[in-house]
């Protein structure tokens, strides 16, 4: 068990022997995948909710979470949540909900915490890619790369185009300056 306190905040770890390596000798690579998910398997809420007394006092809770929660639960908006402080909006039907001092929605809100919402859309977004066999994901991107100096941990190195597709994941764009690509399949 590890203990780390850095300006008022606690956090705890437990390091534990997962395999041995005479063990992955004998195992598929995905009977490993499997396990390492298995053991990095962790609910947030789950740990909450044996914690009663645990509460956040930041005022902008939910910043950020339009990063994550994509799709709005009323008007099925693709890319229209924002946020502010501890609210959450949909630019097409209004107002959400907020988050309370615990991670949760309001008691009235279609899901209890930002988790629920997240595995939610994933579904819909499983759907849609079984559905469609040409299903593509495609935006524009940074690419970052280590940094050279040792004052980050990355720097700025192009912009281009990422594509996600049944064949895998395609970066198109620049990379310090000059023309780049790079394909990994998705077995990769």
């Amino acid at each position: 068990s590890t203990l780390l306190d850095r300006r008022g905040l606690m956090t705890r770890s437990f390091v534990k022997l997962m395999l041995r390596a005479e063990a992955l000798d004998a195992m598929s690579v995905e009977d490993i995948r499997q396990a390492v998910e298995t053991r990095l398997q962790y609910d947030e809420f789950q740990w909450l909710a044996a914690r009663p007394q645990v509460h956040y006092r930041c005022r902008r809770l939910a910043e950020g979470l339009e990063n994550i929660l994509a799709v709005c639960p009323f008007c099925g908006g693709r890319h229209t949540i924002t946020t502010k402080g501890r609210e959450l909006f949909c630019e097409n039907c209004g107002r959400l909900t907020a988050e309370d001092d615990r991670y949760g929605f309001a008691p009235d809100f279609r899901f209890s915490h930002f988790g629920q919402w997240y595995s939610w859309q994933k579904g819909i977004l499983q759907e849609e890619i079984t559905r469609t066999p040409d299903f593509v994901l495609q935006d524009a991107v940074e690419l970052r790369l280590p940094s050279e100096d040792g004052n980050s941990l990355t720097r700025h190195a192009g912009e281009g185009i990422c594509t996600l597709n049944r064949e895998g994941l395609t970066y198109t764009g620049t990379r310090d300056g000059e023309p780049f690509e790079v394909h990994f399949t998705l077995k990769r």
